[in-house]
Protein backbone atom coordinates (compact mmCIF):
# COMPACT_ATOMS: atom_id res chain seq x y z
CA UNK A 1 0.00 0.00 0.00
CA UNK A 2 1.11 3.38 -1.05
CA UNK A 3 0.18 5.95 1.64
CA UNK A 4 1.10 9.59 1.47
CA UNK A 5 0.37 13.15 2.55
CA UNK A 6 0.77 15.41 -0.51
CA UNK A 7 1.82 19.02 0.34
CA UNK A 8 2.91 20.60 -3.09
CA UNK A 9 4.10 24.14 -3.55
CA UNK A 10 4.55 26.16 -7.03
CA UNK A 11 5.63 29.60 -8.39
CA UNK A 12 3.96 31.18 -11.43
CA UNK A 13 6.28 32.74 -14.07
CA UNK A 14 4.86 36.39 -14.03
CA UNK A 15 7.75 38.56 -14.40
CA UNK A 16 5.64 41.72 -13.87
CA UNK A 17 2.62 42.90 -11.71
CA UNK A 18 1.05 43.83 -14.98
CA UNK A 19 0.91 40.45 -16.37
CA UNK A 20 -0.43 38.96 -13.37
CA UNK A 21 -4.23 37.84 -14.60
CA UNK A 22 -6.95 40.02 -13.45
CA UNK A 23 -9.80 37.54 -13.37
CA UNK A 24 -11.01 37.34 -9.70
CA UNK A 25 -11.13 33.35 -9.27
CA UNK A 26 -7.52 33.23 -11.89
CA UNK A 27 -5.61 31.34 -8.64
CA UNK A 28 -8.76 29.71 -6.98
CA UNK A 29 -9.29 27.45 -10.33
CA UNK A 30 -5.67 27.35 -10.77
CA UNK A 31 -5.28 25.80 -7.27
CA UNK A 32 -8.39 23.48 -8.24
CA UNK A 33 -6.55 22.18 -11.76
CA UNK A 34 -3.29 21.83 -10.62
CA UNK A 35 -4.58 19.83 -7.72
CA UNK A 36 -6.65 17.57 -10.11
CA UNK A 37 -4.08 16.92 -12.30
CA UNK A 38 -1.75 16.25 -8.95
CA UNK A 39 -4.78 13.34 -8.00
CA UNK A 40 -5.08 12.17 -11.44
CA UNK A 41 -1.38 11.66 -11.98
CA UNK A 42 -1.07 9.46 -8.46
CA UNK A 43 -3.94 7.76 -8.84
CA UNK A 44 -4.42 6.68 -12.46
CA UNK A 45 -7.61 6.01 -14.05
CA UNK A 46 -10.50 4.48 -11.75
CA UNK A 47 -10.93 1.59 -13.13
CA UNK A 48 -7.26 0.62 -13.08
CA UNK A 49 -5.38 2.63 -11.27
CA UNK A 50 -1.50 3.17 -12.33
CA UNK A 51 1.64 0.99 -11.50
CA UNK A 52 4.30 2.86 -9.34
CA UNK A 53 7.97 1.42 -9.31
CA UNK A 54 8.47 3.99 -6.63
CA UNK A 55 7.21 6.65 -4.19
CA UNK A 56 9.91 9.00 -6.13
CA UNK A 57 8.81 8.02 -9.50
CA UNK A 58 5.10 8.83 -8.67
CA UNK A 59 6.47 12.22 -7.11
CA UNK A 60 8.37 12.89 -10.40
CA UNK A 61 5.62 12.22 -13.22
CA UNK A 62 2.79 14.39 -10.79
CA UNK A 63 5.84 17.28 -10.51
CA UNK A 64 5.84 16.86 -14.41
CA UNK A 65 2.47 16.44 -15.08
CA UNK A 66 1.93 20.03 -13.82
CA UNK A 67 4.49 21.36 -15.61
CA UNK A 68 3.54 20.28 -19.05
CA UNK A 69 0.06 21.01 -18.37
CA UNK A 70 0.44 24.49 -16.90
CA UNK A 71 2.87 26.85 -18.96
CA UNK A 72 2.23 29.65 -16.62
CA UNK A 73 3.82 27.21 -13.62
CA UNK A 74 7.63 27.70 -13.42
CA UNK A 75 8.41 25.32 -10.60
CA UNK A 76 6.27 22.92 -8.51
CA UNK A 77 7.93 21.38 -5.32
CA UNK A 78 6.53 18.05 -3.69
CA UNK A 79 6.71 16.30 -0.11
CA UNK A 80 5.23 12.96 -0.03
CA UNK A 81 5.87 11.40 3.66
CA UNK A 82 5.66 7.49 3.72
CA UNK A 83 2.93 6.92 5.69
CA UNK A 84 2.97 3.09 6.79
CA UNK A 85 -0.34 1.10 7.53
CA UNK A 86 -0.44 -2.73 8.48
CA UNK A 87 -2.84 -5.09 7.94
CA UNK A 88 -5.01 -6.19 10.98
CA UNK A 89 -6.75 -10.15 11.25
CA UNK A 90 -9.36 -9.54 13.69
CA UNK A 91 -9.92 -13.31 14.03
CA UNK A 92 -9.15 -14.87 17.55
CA UNK A 93 -9.15 -18.54 19.15
CA UNK A 94 -13.02 -17.66 19.83
CA UNK A 95 -13.95 -16.25 16.20
CA UNK A 96 -11.43 -17.49 13.80
CA UNK A 97 -13.58 -16.58 11.18
CA UNK A 98 -14.62 -13.25 11.64
CA UNK A 99 -12.49 -11.90 8.92
CA UNK A 100 -14.46 -12.23 6.06
CA UNK A 101 -12.23 -9.92 3.43
CA UNK A 102 -8.33 -10.42 3.29
CA UNK A 103 -6.29 -7.00 4.28
CA UNK A 104 -8.65 -5.23 4.14
CA UNK A 105 -8.05 -3.42 7.44
CA UNK A 106 -5.00 -1.57 7.92
CA UNK A 107 -4.03 0.09 10.85
CA UNK A 108 -1.64 3.01 10.74
CA UNK A 109 1.87 2.86 12.69
CA UNK A 110 3.64 5.62 13.95
CA UNK A 111 7.27 4.37 13.30
CA UNK A 112 9.50 5.90 11.83
CA UNK A 113 9.18 6.73 8.05
CA UNK A 114 10.89 8.61 5.01
CA UNK A 115 9.75 11.43 3.31
CA UNK A 116 10.46 12.19 -0.43
CA UNK A 117 10.62 15.26 -1.72
CA UNK A 118 12.06 16.84 -5.13
CA UNK A 119 11.37 20.27 -7.08
CA UNK A 120 11.00 20.38 -10.63
CA UNK A 121 11.50 23.70 -12.54
CA UNK A 122 11.58 24.42 -16.19
CA UNK A 123 15.02 25.94 -18.09
CA UNK A 124 15.71 29.50 -16.57
CA UNK A 125 13.48 29.63 -13.82
CA UNK A 126 13.40 31.93 -10.91
CA UNK A 127 13.48 28.99 -8.22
Amino acid sequence: MLATAVTATWRYSFEYAHNIPSESMYFSERYSDVRKVLVDTFFGPPDKGVYSPSVQSTLYQMAKAVLNRFHVISSISLNMPNLHFLPVNLSSLQNPNLVKFADDVFLPIDEPHGSIEASLSRPHSRM
